[in-house]
């Protein structure tokens, strides 16, 4: 028996074709000239030269003292330390970026970054505002918070100079904690332990300030005066009496009603109230034996005042 033996030709051809173009390939002359080769180092050694110069150069004119910070002003600060301000600005101006780039040139700086570096550094600031003046002089303006009201942690003390309290600015930020006062000298808000903390805000802002929107109505129209405010966990808010028509009162009345109350309709329950014959009369008549008055009960104002005899019972409406 024999067998047909198959041609490989085809393949073998292919593949001496292929390594004679490797040879070739290898063998082929070099793309360049020696003399072309030896110009285009010189020109990449230039260019690195040229372009190492030029770093250089740059490096040196921004840490040039002509386009580095040369004084700064401060301005507006009025309990806060100048010096402890120019202290932590020297500290953010001594750094370099990537160790190069000094932070304190003009061509770098970035003066509302650094104002709010500085506002949140400092809890007690309420605006800063910073520019570069002269072409090197850094201006930083301040405007501090005011101690607007007195909120305190609503809990029970062993002693009343134990109290816990914090001075809140103009919008019921909590910036700083507050010694003791006694009562008459602020208005103090008591509220929940876990709810005031430095640097948080006790009320939104609508809230906040149409509280004490409500609070100064019932001062300014009413002539009544507060000692101290309870918002405590049930929702409910007690406003405790200080002084009633002028005149001081010692069992500690209080107007009660729910934290979720609209404002305004709290404004027109009062209204209606002082307008009530009966209510109208004995609160011309005797206020500083006013006991209660109860905003809680929707379309009704309930009122409480001390009994004149042991005997009668309290006036509700």
């Amino acid at each position: 028996m024999h067998f047909k033996r198959t041609s490989l030709f085809p393949f073998y051809f292919l593949k001496k074709r292929y390594d004679k173009r490797v040879v070739m390939k290898q063998r082929r002359p070099s793309q360049y000239t020696r003399r072309e080769r030896s110009r285009r180092k010189r020109k990449i050694l230039m260019i690195s030269f040229l372009m190492m110069i030029i770093v250089v150069n740059f490096v040196w004119i921004i840490n040039h003292p002509f386009l580095r910070i040369k004084t700064i002003h401060i301005s507006g600060n009025e309990t806060i330390l100048t010096q402890d301000i120019e202290s932590k600005l020297s500290s953010l101006f001594k750094k370099k970026n990537f160790f190069i780039f000094p932070r304190d040139s003009i061509l770098f700086i970035r003066p509302k970054a650094l104002a709010r570096k500085i506002k949140n550094t400092f809890p007690r600031i309420y605006s800063a505002n910073a520019r570069i003046i002269d072409g090197n002089i850094f201006e930083l303006k301040l405007e501090e918070r005011e101690p607007h009201s007195l909120w305190c942690k609503n809990k029970v003390y062993k002693n009343s100079f134990d109290e816990e309290c914090f001075f809140a600015d103009q919008r019921g930020y909590l910036y700083s904690h507050a010694p003791y006062f006694s009562q008459g000298v602020f208005e103090k808000i008591y509220m929940n332990p876990d709810s005031l903390a430095i640097g948080e805000e006790v009320l939104n802002k609508k809230d906040f300030s149409e509280f004490f929107e409500f609070v100064d109505s019932l001062e300014e129209e009413h002539k009544m005066f507060f000692t101290q405010f309870v918002m405590d966990e049930s929702e409910s808010v007690k406003l405790y009496f200080g002084l009633l028509q002028n005149i001081p009162v010692e069992q500690n009345p209080a107007l009660v009603y729910y934290n979720t109350s609209s404002y305004e309709d709290l404004k027109e329950q009062m209204r209606l109230l002082l307008n009530t014959k009966k209510f109208k009369r004995e609160f011309k008549k005797r206020p500083q034996d006013l006991l209660l008055l109860d905003f809680r009960i929707p379309n009704q104002i309930r009122y409480k005042f001390k009994p004149i005899q042991k005997d009668d019972d309290s006036e509700n409406t």
